[in-house]
């Protein structure tokens, strides 16, 4: 089986949302909608999901709230998850992932979308995100518990990739591939 992931917005004519729906391996739908994102106030885009062979899942996507700073409406860009059962019920609330929020003073800025790769065998998993030239990780435990703090990436690879570009791949042991 597998899970397709969208922006709500793109779907169901409203650009708020994410969504998301389970699939067998035929590509038959499984069930009906879910809906992931449980913070639908400003704007939540650029989705990207992975599951464990026990068929739990994680998504995590890109949300931006607008906020008034000193009087003058700021773009505050977080990157957000949530945990899924096989089943397609949650298994966590919506949660922030970066633990410094980007605020732009618009949404043109270069904030990358947020990438998900989960250990089929361990159900551990790592995301990373990027803004200007710079990408950030975070590892967390098959239970949704962070194993290391915002790590910014150092090195080539890490400030070199063009726009939305950034992937990443996990391997069993813990290192990671961006």
């Amino acid at each position: 089986g597998g899970v397709g992931g969208g922006e709500a917005g793109r779907e169901l004519g409203r650009r708020d949302g994410i969504s998301a729906q389970l699939f067998k391996a035929s590509g038959t739908a499984l069930a009906g909608e879910v809906q992931v994102a449980e913070v639908t106030k400003d704007s939540q885009v650029q989705a990207s999901v992975d599951m464990d062979n026990l068929g739990r899942f994680v998504i995590v996507w890109r949300s931006f709230d607008v906020v008034v700073q000193n009087g003058v409406n700021v773009t505050v860009a977080t990157v957000r998850g949530r945990r899924f059962a096989a089943n397609g019920s949650p298994i966590s609330s919506e949660f922030q992932i970066n633990t410094t929020p980007i605020a732009s003073p618009s949404t043109t800025d270069s904030f990358q979308a947020p990438d998900i790769d989960v250990d089929p065998s361990s159900g551990n998993w790592v995301v990373i995100w990027g803004n200007t030239n710079k990408f950030y990780a975070r590892k967390y435990d098959s239970n949704g518990v962070p194993t290391t703090p915002e790590i910014q990436l150092q090195g080539a690879a890490a400030t070199n990739f063009p726009f939305g570009t950034g992937r990443v791949a996990l391997e069993s042991s813990g290192a990671f591939t961006m």
